[in-house]
Parts: C-alpha cells; sequence; structure tokens
C-alpha cells in the first residue's frame, strides 16, 4: 500500500485505502486484539502491520477545516460541560468553602460526575481525598476507574433534606427528641449542618450525626444548643458506619471550636481523633413498662409518706395546660438569676420550642396550683417521644417547694405513663449532687453519657465561649 498524497486529502478527503486501514484498526481496537497504544501507532503510520502506513491527514494539522471529533481527543475549551452535574460552590466570593464544595456532591452521584466533565483525565476531591479517573472520552485507552459515592459526606444546611432527616430520627436505633429538625431550628442559633451516611436505594439517610452551628467572630463553632442535652449519632439498621470516630473526620479543620454531647445510646468512643477532649456525664432513666404500684414501692420511704400526705390533704390541684409562657415566667422570676447563662433569648427559644412540640403532639405541660388560692406553685414541661418521656423544664415557688409540689408534679406523670411496654423517663440531668440525689429518691438509675470538644482557636482566644 502506498503512502496517502497529503495534497489529496487536504479538505477531509482520504484515499480509500487509509479509510480501509483505519476502519480494520478500530474493529480490531473494539475486539480487544490491539492495546490503546498499538491503534494509536498503527492510525498514525507508525509501526504498522506488515509495513503498512497511513499519515495522519491534512484536515488533521489545517485551520480551515473542522472535521467531526477523533475518538479519544478532548473538545474544544470554549465548550461547556452538560448540566446538571459538576462541582459549585454555593458561597460567594473566591474564599475556600470545603464545605459546601462536599455539600455539592451531593447533588450528584460520582458517575455522574464522571460524565459530565470532558476532560482526557481529571481529578475528583471526594472527602478530602484526591482520586484521579479516566474521562469516558478514553475508556478504550485505559480501564475506567471505579467511582462509587462517599459514603460520609459533610452537608451544610441548605443541602440538608428535612423530610429525609425527621425520616431517619423517626427510625433510628436510638431513641433522641432532641435530633428532630423543629426541634433544632427552634433551639439552635443559627443552621444546623450534618454528617450523614446516604441512602442510595431511597434518596434518604442511614445515619446522621446533626452538628449545630454558631458563627463568632473568631469563625463558625458548633457548640450544643440550650435544651437539647443529647445529639449524636444516630444510626439506623442498614447503617454501614458506626463508630463515631469516623464522623469526626469530616469537620476537621471547619470550625474553630466543637463542643458534642452524644447520647446515652452511644457506647463509648473506642478511638478518639487527636485533638478532641472525651467526658462522660450521666442523666437518670427510670422504666416505666411496670404498673404504678410496682414503681412507686421504688420510691424513698420519704416521698411515699409524702406522698401519702398530699393525698389525705388534697390542697394541690394538678392541670394540664397548653402554653409554657406562664411557666417561663415562673422561672425566671425564680431562678433565672441563680442559673448562670441562661440569657433573654434562651428563654424565647423555649417558648418556641414549647409551641413547636405542643403542634407535633409530643409535649406534656403540667401544672401544680393551690386549691385554696389558684397560686401557681409548681410547673414542668414533659416531652413524650417514642419510647422515652422527657423531663424537659421545671419551676417552683418557695411555696411549692415547701408543699413538695415539684414531688407531686413527677408522681402525676410516672402515674399516666405507668404500664407503658418500652417506655423509659429521662430526668435530663444528675450533675449536681443535690438534683441527682433527687431523681434517685424516684429509683431512677444514673446512664453516662459522653461529650466530645475540640477547640482549634488560638491560646490566647480559648477563654471565649
Amino acid at each position: 500500500m502506498e503512502r496517502c498524497d497529503r495534497s489529496r486529502c487536504h479538505r477531509g478527503q482520504r484515499r480509500s485505502e487509509a479509510a480501509g486501514q483505519r476502519a480494520v484498526c478500530q474493529s480490531e481496537r473494539r475486539s480487544g486484539r490491539l492495546s490503546g497504544r498499538q491503534y494509536r501507532q498503527r492510525e498514525w503510520g507508525s509501526s504498522g502491520p506488515a509495513g503498512h502506513h497511513c499519515s495522519p491527514p491534512a484536515w488533521e494539522k489545517s485551520s480551515r477545516c473542522r472535521p467531526p471529533r477523533r475518538f479519544g481527543s478532548a473538545p474544544n475549551r470554549t465548550e461547556k460541560p452538560p448540566a446538571p452535574g459538576g462541582f459549585f460552590c454555593a458561597c460567594p466570593g473566591p474564599r475556600r468553602c470545603s464545605a459546601n464544595r462536599r455539600s455539592a456532591e451531593l447533588t450528584c452521584s460520582s458517575r455522574i460526575v464522571a460524565e459530565v466533565v470532558p476532560v482526557k483525565v481529571r481529578t475528583i476531591i471526594l472527602r478530602g481525598a484526591t482520586r484521579a479517573a479516566s474521562s469516558p472520552y478514553a475508556a478504550d485507552d485505559a480501564p475506567r476507574a471505579n467511582l462509587h459515592p462517599v459514603p460520609l459526606r459533610y452537608l451544610a444546611h441548605s443541602f440538608i433534606d428535612r423530610a429525609a432527616w425527621d425520616d431517619c430520627v423517626r427510625a433510628a436505633e436510638q431513641v433522641v427528641p432532641y435530633a428532630q429538625s423543629g426541634w433544632l431550628d427552634a433551639t439552635n442559633a443559627g443552621p444546623f449542618d450534618a454528617v450523614v451516611e446516604p441512602d442510595p436505594s431511597n434518596g434518604g439517610y442511614r445515619s446522621i450525626l446533626p452538628v449545630p452551628t454558631q458563627r463568632r467572630l473568631w469563625g463558625r463553632e458548633a457548640l450544643q444548643p440550650p435544651f437539647t442535652q443529647q445529639l449524636g449519632l444516630l444510626t439506623t439498621a442498614g447503617s454501614q458506619h458506626r463508630e463515631v470516630g469516623e464522623y469526626l473526620a469530616p469537620l476537621k479543620g471547619e470550625y474553630a471550636r466543637l463542643h458534642l454531647q452524644l447520647n446515652d445510646a452511644t457506647p463509648v468512643p473506642a478511638a478518639v481523633p487527636t485533638g478532641w477532649q472525651l467526658t462522660e456525664r450521666r442523666t437518670y432513666h427510670l422504666p416505666l413498662a411496670a404498673d404504678y404500684e410496682a414503681i412507686r414501692a421504688g420510691y424513698c420511704a420519704d416521698y411515699r409518706r409524702r406522698l401519702r400526705q398530699l393525698g389525705e390533704r388534697a390542697n394541690i390541684s394538678i392541670q394540664e395546660v397548653a402554653g409554657a409562657d406562664a411557666l417561663v415566667r415562673l422561672f425566671q422570676r425564680e431562678k433565672g438569676g441563680e442559673v448562670g447563662g441562661m440569657k433573654q433569648e434562651y428563654y424565647q427559644r423555649l417558648q418556641r420550642l414549647s409551641e413547636w412540640l405542643h403542634g407535633q403532639g409530643q409535649s406534656l405541660l403540667l401544672h401544680a396550683h393551690a386549691t385554696d388560692t389558684a397560686e401557681l406553685l409548681a410547673g414542668a414541661l414533659f416531652v413524650r417521644y417514642r419510647g422515652r418521656l422527657v423531663y424537659l423544664f421545671a419551676a417552683a415557688t418557695p411555696a411549692g417547694k415547701k408543699a413538695a409540689a415539684p414531688l407531686l408534679l413527677l408522681d402525676e406523670a410516672i402515674r399516666c405513663h405507668a404500664a407503658t411496654p418500652g417506655l423509659v423517663l429521662d430526668f435530663e440531668g444528675g450533675m449536681i449532687p443535690s438534683i441527682a440525689r433527687f431523681f434517685a429518691n424516684f429509683g431512677a438509675r444514673p446512664v453516662p453519657y459522653y461529650t466530645l470538644t475540640q477547640t482549634t482557636r488560638p491560646w490566647y482566644l480559648t477563654w471565649m465561649r
């Protein structure tokens, strides 16, 4: 076979011999008999079989003609990749925004990203790891990389599917009412982010780790909101990542300070990443599966005696009410000055939370009034969610404490929910010795839970809250 005449194929015409040779090369390449390197060499006229050569056609070097794109070549730089897909950043300006870049990955799988980025070799950043993947145009040159979605992903608040979030909280193995999206919206000063394990089968979440965020002058912080004792890791039956340490890795470098209180169903972490501090705390639980008389028999002798006296006198009435305004005002008047760190905005968040809980049918608000004067002696707000009854908030006047009104309120809640299989009363406290004794006298037992703290601020700012 003679060499192709370049002058005759100037405008994209090739001789029939060259066309036939290329067709043979392509057929052999598709059948696997030629490697990518052999195909390119034979296609451009070097190391051809039996001395056959085919010079590159003139239109490959001519700027006056624009033939169809050669197999394996990259598109022009002016061409845009098809939408949707690719990486994008929701943050304004050119500043670093790894959180939103990682959040953007949730809008498409790695497979879609691989198909829409039209470059020969592209670098994809997934969860801080750099992976090189071959482009779809070069699929015959080398095996395509096996790209799978990253199991754990950091989500900014705007990328969280709230319906899928609440479904995961309801299906979680841990009973954590504080993790509901409405609860976090009511109590947190800012939006909450999360580290999630997505569920490809239904587009939901297999597990979640809430990260309530706040913005400070020195950077973002992740702190436990008020009236939110526990959060931590929530897993479902399909969760494949069950170690808390795996969920802490994506948070590295994102916050100036982190303080996360895990739930009591999470065991002590087997390994804490470097820079994190682990602290043990306690709450008190009282199972309510037994009947009321059996539970009351577990009270201390003094409580049983005082309850008998209160029943004989009948000078205190218990009522269930809807709004928490009176209870909040009572607490501000009696205990507001004694409790450190209780800002005015915290009471507003408590009222928002009470309204949201009432709308969800999860609240039980009890008031104890004096029968003769109708004075409010004490009040208590309970949260009923799945298998948990949480003693969330309470207040009492000095006269109410003397008349044992808080004791009567707790006993009334226990009496109403006794003989409920699987139900547990969480007293939500126990680090103060006097309060711990009050809870233990009902027969409750201490249950540990853990907090994780990390501070990356400079040493001269560590005193700031």
